[in-house]
């Protein structure tokens, strides 16, 4: 006999309130991908060798003009969504311009 599992998808206001009250520490390596919270595998060397050299190819072409981050949460108060990432902050009027595989 077959048990069908039922899933519930879950926002991305849901999802920073499970970190705000404390369901998701920061320590938790997670993503919320379509709507279901998936666990990460640990970055390895080779990954983080790429998003080194990225940044510093994306940093080189926009001088001082934007902020680059190659990992890691944007800047407080931003909403990026879950497993953001990386970000192109221009600097003049601080658009977001979020960079994800795929798009």
């Amino acid at each position: 006999m077959a048990v069908q599992v039922l899933r519930r998808r879950f926002t991305v206001d849901e999802y920073h309130l499970m970190g705000q009250v404390g369901i998701l520490g920061e320590d938790d390596r997670v993503e919320l991908l379509e709507g279901e919270i998936v666990e990460m595998a640990p970055i390895g060397s080779r990954h983080q060798a790429t998003v080194d050299r990225l940044t510093e190819l994306f940093s080189r072409r926009v001088g001082d003009s934007a902020s680059i981050r190659g990992a890691g949460p944007g800047p407080a108060g931003w909403r990026l969504g879950a497993g953001a990432g990386s970000y192109i902050a221009a600097k003049a009027n601080r658009l977001l311009r979020h960079c994800s595989p795929g798009s």
